[in-house]
C-alpha cells in the first residue's frame, strides 16, 4: 500500500457515553476519533499453482502524485479528501454526559 496524508480532522475531545448511542449505533463500541486525510493505492496480486493462474487487482483513491506536490501547500487539493487511515477510541462506560 502507498499513501500520502496530506490532513487531518479531529472529532470533539470529549467522551462520549455508550448510553448516547442512538438508531443504527446502537450496539457500537467504537467511534472515529480522528481521520486523516490523502490519497492511497493499493495493489494485490494472487498466484494460483501455475503462472498462468495470477491475478491482480488494484485500488485507489485521490491522486498520490498531487498530494505530494500539496503538502507543501497551506490548503490541501480536492483530490486529497480521502480517509488514509481512521484512529479509534472506545466509547465511554460512564453514564450520558
Amino acid at each position: 500500500m502507498t499513501s500520502a496524508a496530506i490532513g487531518t480532522r479531529t472529532a470533539r475531545p470529549e467522551p462520549v457515553a455508550a448510553t448516547r448511542v442512538e438508531g443504527d449505533c446502537q450496539g457500537a463500541t467504537h467511534l472515529v476519533r480522528q481521520v486523516d486525510a490523502g490519497a492511497f493505492l493499493v495493489r494485490l496480486v494472487s498466484t494460483g499453482p501455475s503462472s498462468a493462474s495470477t491475478q491482480a487487482a488494484e485500488r485507489k483513491s485521490g491522486d498520490l502524485r498531487v498530494c505530494d506536490a500539496g503538502a507543501r501547500s497551506s490548503r490541501p487539493p480536492p483530490q486529497c479528501g480521502s480517509a488514509v487511515m481512521l484512529y479509534l477510541t472506545p466509547l465511554s462506560d460512564a453514564g450520558s454526559r
